[in-house]
């Protein structure tokens, strides 16, 4: 189980690299593969993301948690329609995902240290 966000962090890259890698191959198709372990990584760090949040009672955990299945949606969209304009909005999502509703939990973590 995760404990750290710096933890988090290094899954976040982790999902940032195989964002940019799907990205790059994607040019009107993608790699079902690819995209089957992005899903299982990204569901696993959502996992792990909510523990902690659980652990360090987050007081956004259930916007946060909502945030998470609306991503999760687009996976379920792309194993039937696997266009690239799909991946895109999967790829954007993500990212932005990342850069806010993460972003304000590193925030909510530096002030609050000894949650």
């Amino acid at each position: 189980m995760i404990r750290t966000f710096a933890e988090l962090t290094r899954e976040h890259e982790a999902v940032i690299t195989q964002l940019n890698n799907l990205q790059k191959t994607s040019n009107g198709t993608f790699d079902q593969i690819e995209l089957s372990q992005l899903q299982v990584d990204f569901k696993n760090h959502c996992i792990h993301e909510e523990e902690l949040m659980k652990d360090l009672d987050y007081p956004f955990l259930c916007a946060h948690v909502l945030a998470h299945t609306i991503v999760s949606k687009f996976f379920i969209r792309l194993s039937h329609d696997s266009g690239p304009y799909l991946v895109s909005n999967l790829i954007a999502d993500i990212m932005n995902h990342i850069n806010t509703y993460d972003k304000q939990f590193d925030e909510y973590c530096r002030v609050n240290p000894d949650s």
